[in-house]
């Protein structure tokens, strides 16, 4: 069970089986369930809001399109949908021939209510971004699902379609190209 963004509790397995039949509605309600999510990687993964919205719009379309041909025993359903997520970033920085930006706002804690508070933790996020950036794309989207989108690596294993050793390998690699990077701007 998972909560639509109402609050409501929601069968997730059968909204699925139910939009597999070409229920509307249901898809909907998946739609509603996963939206804010899909659209937050999307963000991350562009750096830009609209382009975001418009790869959301695109992601839920072409899983409406596909979601005939979701095997619930293949992968989660949110699994799948990050797959077209992840597929959507790729063609959209294909098409526009240009490195994958993170946006700056890569975590969004709640707004401290001291300045000099909030000013350290722009700063912080700027810093964490930056470095974030400087990753290989694949080490920058494990990153990006597991820490600020926080799935399980079983979760990212079956978005980006590799074991979970080799996600779990990935994210050490990252996590220690991370750590180097951030020790060089701390002893700066």
């Amino acid at each position: 069970m998972s909560e639509a963004r109402s609050g409501t509790p929601v069968d997730l397995d059968s909204l699925v089986a139910r939009a597999r039949e070409g229920d509307s509605e249901a898809f909907g309600a998946l739609y509603d369930a996963y939206v804010d999510r899909i659209y937050r990687y999307l963000r991350l993964r562009t750096g830009d809001p609209l382009e975001a919205e418009d790869l959301t719009e695109q992601v839920f379309i072409r899983a409406w399109h596909a979601i005939d041909r979701f095997q619930q025993r293949d992968r989660p359903f949110v699994a799948w949908l990050y797959a077209i997520a992840s597929n959507a970033v790729v063609d959209y920085f294909r098409a526009r021939r240009r490195e994958e930006p993170l946006d700056q706002a890569l975590v969004d804690p709640a707004p401290a209510h001291d300045p000099l508070v909030a000013s350290e933790l722009a700063s912080r996020r700027q810093v964490l971004a930056k470095a974030i950036r400087q990753l290989p794309p694949e080490q920058q989207q494990i990153v990006i699902l597991r820490f600020v989108e926080g799935l399980s690596v079983a979760e990212v294993a079956a978005i980006i379609g590799k074991r979970e050793g080799n996600i779990r390998v990935i994210q050490h690699r990252a996590l220690a190209a991370l750590r180097r990077l951030l020790d060089g701007v701390v002893e700066r």
